[in-house]
Protein backbone atom coordinates (compact mmCIF):
# COMPACT_ATOMS: atom_id res chain seq x y z
CA UNK A 1 0.00 0.00 0.00
CA UNK A 2 1.24 3.29 -0.81
CA UNK A 3 0.40 6.83 0.76
CA UNK A 4 0.92 10.54 -0.55
CA UNK A 5 0.11 13.26 1.67
CA UNK A 6 -0.04 17.03 1.04
CA UNK A 7 -1.28 20.41 2.18
CA UNK A 8 -3.17 22.72 0.07
CA UNK A 9 -3.61 26.38 1.11
CA UNK A 10 -7.48 27.82 1.40
CA UNK A 11 -7.92 30.87 -1.07
CA UNK A 12 -8.09 33.36 2.21
CA UNK A 13 -4.66 33.34 2.76
CA UNK A 14 -4.66 33.03 6.36
CA UNK A 15 -2.95 29.58 6.75
CA UNK A 16 -5.87 27.74 6.52
CA UNK A 17 -4.67 23.79 5.51
CA UNK A 18 -6.63 21.39 3.95
CA UNK A 19 -4.72 17.94 4.48
CA UNK A 20 -4.93 15.51 1.19
CA UNK A 21 -3.99 12.09 1.43
CA UNK A 22 -3.93 9.44 -0.88
CA UNK A 23 -4.11 5.98 -0.47
CA UNK A 24 -3.32 3.11 -3.08
CA UNK A 25 -3.95 -0.77 -1.91
CA UNK A 26 -3.30 -3.19 -4.37
CA UNK A 27 -3.13 -0.71 -6.97
CA UNK A 28 0.07 0.58 -8.40
CA UNK A 29 0.55 4.13 -9.36
CA UNK A 30 3.58 6.36 -11.88
CA UNK A 31 5.02 9.75 -9.92
CA UNK A 32 3.00 11.08 -13.23
CA UNK A 33 -0.54 9.83 -11.58
CA UNK A 34 -0.02 10.81 -8.25
CA UNK A 35 0.85 14.23 -9.02
CA UNK A 36 -2.23 14.76 -11.41
CA UNK A 37 -4.13 12.90 -8.74
CA UNK A 38 -3.39 15.48 -6.11
CA UNK A 39 -3.02 18.44 -8.39
CA UNK A 40 -6.94 17.48 -9.69
CA UNK A 41 -7.70 17.37 -5.68
CA UNK A 42 -6.16 20.72 -4.82
CA UNK A 43 -7.76 22.26 -7.88
CA UNK A 44 -11.26 20.95 -7.19
CA UNK A 45 -11.36 21.95 -3.15
CA UNK A 46 -9.00 25.04 -2.92
CA UNK A 47 -12.30 27.08 -2.73
CA UNK A 48 -13.54 25.46 -0.18
CA UNK A 49 -9.76 25.37 1.63
CA UNK A 50 -10.89 26.97 4.66
CA UNK A 51 -13.62 24.81 5.28
CA UNK A 52 -12.07 21.24 5.06
CA UNK A 53 -9.18 19.96 7.38
CA UNK A 54 -8.79 17.00 6.17
CA UNK A 55 -9.76 14.83 2.55
CA UNK A 56 -8.55 10.99 2.26
CA UNK A 57 -8.72 9.40 -0.76
CA UNK A 58 -8.59 5.36 -0.95
CA UNK A 59 -7.64 3.63 -4.53
CA UNK A 60 -8.56 0.08 -4.97
CA UNK A 61 -8.87 -2.40 -7.67
CA UNK A 62 -12.49 -3.67 -7.85
CA UNK A 63 -11.69 -7.48 -9.66
CA UNK A 64 -8.16 -8.20 -11.62
CA UNK A 65 -10.33 -9.64 -14.59
CA UNK A 66 -12.23 -6.42 -14.82
CA UNK A 67 -10.05 -3.99 -14.28
CA UNK A 68 -11.98 -1.49 -12.38
CA UNK A 69 -10.95 1.20 -9.87
CA UNK A 70 -12.86 2.19 -7.34
CA UNK A 71 -12.17 5.84 -5.67
CA UNK A 72 -13.63 6.26 -2.42
CA UNK A 73 -12.96 10.00 -0.75
CA UNK A 74 -13.42 11.39 2.68
CA UNK A 75 -13.98 14.95 3.37
CA UNK A 76 -13.67 16.23 7.35
CA UNK A 77 -15.15 19.89 6.60
CA UNK A 78 -16.33 22.04 9.20
CA UNK A 79 -20.35 21.13 8.32
CA UNK A 80 -19.72 17.49 8.95
CA UNK A 81 -17.93 14.06 7.19
CA UNK A 82 -18.87 13.96 3.53
CA UNK A 83 -17.86 10.89 1.21
CA UNK A 84 -18.53 9.82 -2.18
CA UNK A 85 -17.39 6.66 -4.32
CA UNK A 86 -16.73 6.30 -7.85
CA UNK A 87 -16.21 3.19 -10.24
CA UNK A 88 -14.57 3.40 -13.41
CA UNK A 89 -12.02 1.40 -15.71
CA UNK A 90 -9.40 4.48 -15.41
CA UNK A 91 -7.64 5.82 -11.79
CA UNK A 92 -7.62 9.41 -13.36
CA UNK A 93 -11.45 9.18 -14.43
CA UNK A 94 -12.41 7.61 -11.01
CA UNK A 95 -10.80 10.15 -9.02
CA UNK A 96 -12.07 13.02 -11.11
CA UNK A 97 -15.73 12.11 -11.18
CA UNK A 98 -15.65 11.07 -7.48
CA UNK A 99 -14.08 14.87 -6.61
CA UNK A 100 -16.37 16.58 -8.46
CA UNK A 101 -19.19 14.82 -6.80
CA UNK A 102 -17.67 15.87 -3.72
CA UNK A 103 -17.02 19.50 -4.64
CA UNK A 104 -20.89 19.77 -5.37
CA UNK A 105 -21.74 17.95 -2.27
CA UNK A 106 -19.45 20.39 -0.18
CA UNK A 107 -21.17 23.62 -1.50
CA UNK A 108 -24.18 21.84 -0.68
CA UNK A 109 -23.57 21.38 2.34
CA UNK A 110 -21.75 25.01 3.04
CA UNK A 111 -25.14 26.85 1.56
CA UNK A 112 -27.68 24.89 3.62
CA UNK A 113 -25.37 25.61 6.67
CA UNK A 114 -25.43 29.25 5.97
CA UNK A 115 -29.02 29.20 4.89
CA UNK A 116 -30.31 27.54 8.38
CA UNK A 117 -28.27 30.08 10.79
Amino acid sequence: MFELSSQAYGRGGGGEVMRIQIRAASLALSKAQRATLDARLTFALARYGESIERVVVWLSRLDEPSGFVRCQITATARTGVLGVEHVDRDVVAAVEHAVSRLARSIGRSIEKATWSG
